[in-house]
């Protein structure tokens, strides 16, 4: 049964494409740094 669930969940879209895109670019213009450079840029251009 579970199998079943995971496959048709696999096949949908993914609803957080958009905003994968968007933290690479935020992650890439920080030099390459994840952490509170990362979260405040997150939140001043809206994605947070």
């Amino acid at each position: 049964m579970n199998s079943i669930y995971h496959c048709a969940q696999l096949r949908r879209p993914d609803k957080y494409a958009d905003a994968r895109v968007a933290m690479v670019d935020v992650f890439q213009s920080n030099h390459r740094c994840y952490g509170y450079p990362t979260s405040s840029t997150t939140r001043r251009s809206g994605l947070a």
